[in-house]
């Protein structure tokens, strides 16, 4: 193994049991990073940082969700699943402006679909403030293509940067901040991503103007905010039935595993699975069938069929991909926030690291990724966060 940074060496595999570790819930993955789980021996401590050496890939991902890792490919897998849903890269880099401006004009595309159905949405694509966002990361993500500036280039760049945080990332963060509170469904849903990319951009802009601290600082008040407000998004989107995901209908769809975070997620609580599927199944009760042998569900238990197959293909259209975006970005954002700590701690800022990264051999990589593993003594003293 070869150190990457002060206490941090670049391994070739994630160890058995830390994988284990994962199912078990010993260990936690917020986007990139593997931490040791609320209630275990040194709660909050980072054991491994996973880096994707190849920017926002668009891998195929599939069943990981719904069975137990098995290997450090499956958790790479599991990793890149998270990049996809939460429509997020997993590190901080040199090319993030791209990265973010591409997320904007998908976003964009994806929102104006809807936008003769959903009055809200409308107004929000038509909001002059969005047109000044895509123009300061179109710009952004120009400039800083390339390696190492000059002086007077590197003087300039931070010109571009400081305006960018003042004048557009900044406030349009704050307008999206003051929208969130009071949208609802669908809107909801888009003025998060907003806010969510801007949060972004603006910690981007401070880390690159060596002040990974801040972003740091900024990225977890804009995280607390955005969690919040998700975690209401999630629980609008379960609403007073979340039983339902019992039902052999998202059988296919979705797993009990998820159903079971998801609800974490909306309660702000950290319970077992097992605990939460009891308690999706004590909400089911055979006594209230009519006939016919099969589970009464109260919302689907309806005798209109139209009207359940269309609450039925509504979830698996856009509640089940909402609620799945909401838990891995609240991943990601967490992830981002202890990497913005880690390249304070070195003195870098994302085109460093990210230059360093490029300079690794490939054999190193695996399946696209570093690993990034502490030190044995760094482990045993690093402080948990």
């Amino acid at each position: 193994m070869d150190e990457f940074l002060p206490g941090w060496t670049v391994a070739r595999e994630i160890p058995p049991d830390v994988v284990d570790g994962v199912n078990r819930g010993v260990y936690q993955v917020h986007g990139g990073v593997i931490r040791m789980a609320p209630g275990a021996a040194g709660a909050g401590r980072i054991v491994r940082h996973l880096i994707p050496a190849r920017q926002d890939p668009n891998v195929p991902f599939g069943g990981f969700l719904n069975l137990p890792l098995a290997s450090t490919e499956h958790l790479l897998q599991m990793a890149t699943g998270a990049m996809v849903l939460s429509s997020l890269n997993l590190a901080v880099s040199a090319v993030g402006f791209a990265v973010l401006y591409k997320k904007l004009t998908d976003l964009d595309k994806s929102l104006t679909a809807m936008a003769k159905k959903v009055e809200g949405i409308a107004r929000l694509l038509e909001l002059e403030e969005k047109a000044k966002l895509a123009s300061a990361l179109k710009t952004l993500s120009m400039v800083m293509k390339g390696g190492a500036l000059d002086s007077r280039k590197q003087q300039l760049l931070n010109e571009r940067l400081l305006n960018a945080v003042l004048n557009v990332f900044g406030p349009v963060n704050m307008k999206y901040r003051e929208l969130l509170p009071a949208a609802e469904s669908e809107t909801a849903m888009a003025c998060q991503g907003y806010f969510a990319l801007t949060s972004l951009a603006t910690a981007a802009c401070h880390a690159e103007l060596g002040m990974a601290r801040m972003a740091k600082d900024y990225l977890d008040d804009d995280c607390a905010f955005w969690a919040q407000q998700a975690r209401r998004i999630a629980g609008d989107l379960l609403g007073e039935h979340p039983e339902r995901f019992v039902a052999g209908e998202f059988v296919s769809e979705v797993s009990l595993r998820e159903v079971a975070a998801w609800r974490n997620f909306a309660a702000d609580e950290d319970r077992s699975e097992p605990e939460r599927i009891d308690e999706l199944r004590n909400r089911i009760r055979l006594s209230t069938n009519k006939g016919g042998g099969l589970i009464a569900i109260p919302l689907l238990g309806k005798d209109d069929p139209a009207a359940v197959a269309k609450t039925i293909e509504a979830d698996k259209q856009g509640t089940i991909p909402a609620l799945r975006e909401l838990v891995a970005r609240h991943g990601v954002f967490r992830g981002y926030a202890d990497q913005y700590a880690l390249l304070d701690e070195n003195g870098m800022t994302p085109s460093e690291f990210q230059r360093r990264v490029d300079a690794l051999d490939r054999e190193m990589l695996v399946d696209g990724y570093v690993i990034l593993e502490p030190t044995q003594a760094d482990l045993e003293t690093r402080p948990t966060r």
